[in-house]
């Protein structure tokens, strides 16, 4: 078995991928364990997996080439209400936005998908929470990404690697449109007003750059001979930045697009990796030798951030790209309104710890990777740095948490914290006041836990496989043994759902249901269930269909019995 470093669940050996979150396995853990399913996963991971793993390998028809300017509003053919279809799990999950909470940070709407392949409906579904689905008739996607909000999604299918392309469409929860034919490569912005996508690469590295209008469902070309994969799109969808005049990795220039204007040359390799609305801010790397120098644009203003950094550096963004944290040399810096560098701490951020269902996105380049979040500041939110857990003051100094957590859930409304290390369990009613933690259960053996959104109750496993409930900082309550690593809360009820009697063999044990850690009784609904997570509000199941092979995707939702959603889950 082995654990996924995004969520913490364990998964098969042979899994490429977490069925729970969708994280691909690289085999080297990151230290610390997301409780819930996490909202930082990057889409562009999966796409090198899929071109060796998923993808047919026949020739796909050669794509026309688009004209200087292009309607487009072919609508996919076909939206189905509910899923019934043999399907293959993509990874990436359409969520949309709700409201912004109080503190700033956006918060996902309940209509929240899952993309999936299905055989029988040849092509691929959004799957809401709400058991209804969108298809896309394609026989694969290559690429997908969503908007910051997720409710719209970008997706580059019937992908053919001889020609180096394939179909880009665009997606909401209603319908399917068809952006344009012959497409290598795209970005789409963070609001999912525009999508900026590269076709006719015949050299298979440069080819014509458009810039697609959602609104008025318009193409236009903005200039030629850009590099694959290069551009970067500001969040209205509007200004953008990419490598042009390529020869080869080092001999290259960067261009910009404001609003759609006359591209203007932004000097000698240069590499565009961000630009904000309008331009104002502009950040890039100048290649220098085999080496990065990083630059932040504000208007006229140009500050060299860093010298001599190396590619797979991580890089991240508030939502408006005002703030820039970066790592340099294991260290971790901040860069405010185009302002010089500040370091914030001597080790290496991880990640921003942020409510579950938090608007973010994350695309990854040859150079870094680039991670946005739906908030408005880095102060007053918690960040993990080399597996610690601290609280960015309002001056970016960050304040120790915990010097090792393991497991750990913010509160739906970014206050409350919980966390164990493994042998004890910890809570800070309001982070923002104090750090100071409570302890709440000591010497229980955390193997791992799950909490209702609010923190107040607390399922939690020891290494016996001992399922136990605890509410506050009452005596945990035993509830059953034997239990296996598998369980979720139903978001509306709090209702508990969890997995016993697990079949090595099989891989599917029995599901089960308790609430307040009481009225324990098994789900007779599904049978052989594989595993179970929540999602949205949701809680979803796995169950191994008739054919012994794949999967039936269920759904619980409101107080609801587990329904049929999907038939025919096939793991790769």
């Amino acid at each position: 078995m082995k654990k996924c470093s995004n969520c913490g669940r364990e998964c098969e050996d042979k899994d490429q991928f977490c069925l729970i979150c969708g994280t691909k396995f690289t085999g080297e853990p990151d230290g610390l364990s997301k409780n819930h399913m996490g909202e930082n996963r990057a889409e562009s991971d999966f796409r090198e997996d899929f071109r060796e793993n998923a993808a047919p390998k026949a020739a796909e028809e050669a794509a026309q080439s688009a004209p200087q300017k292009t309607s487009s509003g072919k609508k996919a053919t076909k939206i189905l209400l509910m899923a019934g279809a043999a399907a293959v799990i993509v990874l990436l999950a359409v969520v949309a936005v709700l409201f912004l909470r109080g503190d700033g940070i956006q918060k996902t709407d309940p209509n929240a998908a899952l993309l999936v392949y299905s055989e029988d409906e040849e092509g691929f579904e959004f799957v809401t929470a709400q058991g209804t689905t969108v298809l896309l008739e394609v026989d694969n996607v290559y690429q997908a990404e969503r908007s910051l909000d997720g409710r719209l999604c970008a997706v580059l299918a019937d992908y053919g690697f001889y020609e180096d392309s394939g179909d880009l469409y665009y997606a909401d929860e209603k319908t399917v449109v068809l952006v344009a034919e012959g497409v290598s490569s795209f970005t789409f912005s963070d609001e999912g007003t525009g999508i900026a996508y590269i076709k006719g690469s015949a050299d298979y590295m440069t080819g014509d750059l458009y810039l697609y209008s959602v609104k008025d469902q318009e193409s236009t070309k903005i200039d030629s001979g850009v590099k694959a994969g290069s551009v970067c799109i500001s969040p209205d969808g509007k200004s953008i930045a990419y490598i042009g005049s390529y020869s080869n990795d080092y001999s290259f220039k960067g261009y910009r697009s404001i609003k759609g204007d006359k591209p203007e040359e932004m000097g000698e390799n240069i590499i565009p990796i961000a630009i904000s609305d309008g331009g104002k801010y502009q950040y890039y790397y100048e290649l220098t030798g085999s080496s990065y120098d990083l630059y932040v644009k504000h208007r006229k203003n140009e500050v060299k951030l860093a010298t001599s950094m190396y590619s797979g550096t991580s890089v991240f963004l508030n939502k408006d790209y005002t703030q820039l944290l970066y790592i340099d040399e294991g260290k971790t810096y901040l860069s405010e309104n185009g302002d010089t560098k500040e370091k914030i701490s001597s080790s290496q951020m991880q990640y921003c710890v942020l409510p579950d269902n938090t608007a973010s996105k994350s695309t990854d380049t040859t150079e870094s990777s680039i991670y946005v979040y739906g908030i408005s500041d880095f102060g007053g939110k918690v960040v993990a740095i080399d597996s610690s857990l601290y609280y960015l003051n309002k001056d970016f100094e960050p304040e120790l948490i915990t010097g090792y957590v393991y497991y750990y859930q913010l509160a739906a409304d970014n206050n409350s914290l919980l966390y164990s290390n493994g042998g004890s369990l910890y809570y800070i009613k309001n982070i923002k006041k104090s750090r100071m933690s409570e302890e709440i259960g000591s010497n229980i053996d955390i193997y791992m836990f799950t909490a209702s959104d609010d923190l107040s109750q607390v399922y939690y496993t020891d290494e016996d496989d001992t399922l136990y409930y605890k509410k506050g900082s009452k005596d945990s309550r035993k509830v059953a043994d034997g239990v296996y690593y598998y369980y979720a809360i139903r978001g509306d009820d709090k209702r508990f759902f969890y997995l016993m009697e697990y079949d090595e063999s099989k891989s599917a044990g029995t599901l089960y249901t308790a609430k307040w850690g009481r009225f324990r009784k098994e789900v007779s609904m599904v049978d052989e269930v594989y595993s179970i997570f929540s999602y949205n509000g949701a809680v979803f199941c796995y169950m191994i269909s008739d054919d012994g092979y794949s999967y039936d995707l269920y759904i619980s939702t409101k107080g609801k019995d587990f329904e049929p959603i999907v038939k025919g889950v096939i793991s790769y």
